[in-house]
């Protein structure tokens, strides 16, 4: 998200605001390890090229974790778990274990440093759903009626530890 949403009923407006382009969903086949590789690549385009912020900072839903930025790229990511979409339950994300990411196609096709995602979505193994992000936002907020800040234990960064070692509240 790059700006908050305002409380009220949502608009087109108001997604195009928050998610101001054209991308469409797309869905590809990641094995655990692959999923790991693509939090550590994300982090690692900007905070080792020396950026201040970094616009494809991962975040995901059914998906959490413990970052360490003071750590090399490898083991900045740590307790990755996945969130059974049937029984509510958390647990270790499998290295071997294959699982569907769904993203949008920029990232998809390797931008914002996602480089793992790229040579699966140039071999074709993904499948778009040509739903507009923006669309389906809007979709999923109107089928919730409401949305709010969601609950500690949901949010994909368990815990942050910044580049200088401090650690985040």
């Amino acid at each position: 998200m790059r700006v908050p949403v305002k409380a009220g009923p949502i608009t087109m407006g108001d997604a195009f605001t928050v998610l101001p382009f054209t991308n469409v969903l797309v869905e590809l086949p990641l094995t655990g390890a692959q999923v790991a590789a693509v939090l550590e690549d994300a982090v690692a385009a900007y905070l080792d090229a020396g950026q201040a912020e970094g616009g494809g900072h991962p975040y995901a839903a059914g998906l959490r974790w413990h970052l360490d930025m003071s750590q090399a790229k490898g083991a900045r990511f740590t307790q990755i778990e996945v969130k059974d979409r049937a029984t509510g339950n958390w647990s270790a994300i499998d290295p071997a274990k294959t699982y569907i990411v769904a993203t949008n196609d920029f990232i998809a096709k390797g931008q914002d440093g996602y480089a793992t995602f790229k040579p699966i979505y140039d071999s074709g193994n993904y499948v778009n759903n040509y739903l507009l992000y923006t669309q389906t936002f809007v979709d999923y907020i109107r089928a919730q009626g409401t949305v709010s800040r969601p609950a500690a234990g949901e949010y994909s960064h368990q815990s942050v530890i910044t580049k200088d070692g401090t650690k985040l509240p």
